[in-house]
């Protein structure tokens, strides 16, 4: 059995494949942690909320705390870290967005963490394996 940290070195060598990073395998603590890593890192984060009473979009929440927003990560929720090229938010660079979606009665929050993934791709990622995690190469 492979250490998770040689996973992480393994995942940089492949680097051409599309990573998929199965997060919600991690334990709810570990995948808190993992959050609050993310958002040492981030270069921006935010929550949005869905409440379909008052509109089918969703809704940016200002001035939320990351402490906060993390109170919305309950038993209901999806967490998901992915690697993106977005040329909208980030230009040409790729980044991994890491976050979750909690379903509550009727009111949906979303967190989402944008980490710069050539900076801190390889500090991520290991962190990510050494809390138990997988990468996943398609």
């Amino acid at each position: 059995m492979m250490k998770p940290l040689l996973k992480a070195k393994i995942f940089r060598l492949r680097n051409n494949m599309k990573p998929r990073f199965p997060i919600h395998l991690l334990s709810r603590d570990n995948q808190i942690i993992l959050f609050k890593k993310a958002y040492e890192l981030r270069k921006d984060f935010w929550l949005d909320i869905l409440d379909c009473s008052i509109s089918l979009a969703r809704q940016k929440v200002k001035d939320v705390t990351f402490e906060d927003a993390l109170e919305y990560f309950n038993n209901n929720a999806i967490s998901t870290m992915i690697l993106r090229n977005d040329h909208c938010l980030s230009g040409d660079d790729k980044y991994l967005e890491i976050g979750f979606r909690s379903m509550g009665r009727g009111v949906d929050h979303f967190l989402y963490i944008i980490v710069d993934y050539d900076k801190h791709q390889q500090e991520l990622i290991e962190y990510y394996c050494n809390l138990g995690g997988v990468v996943l190469c398609q």
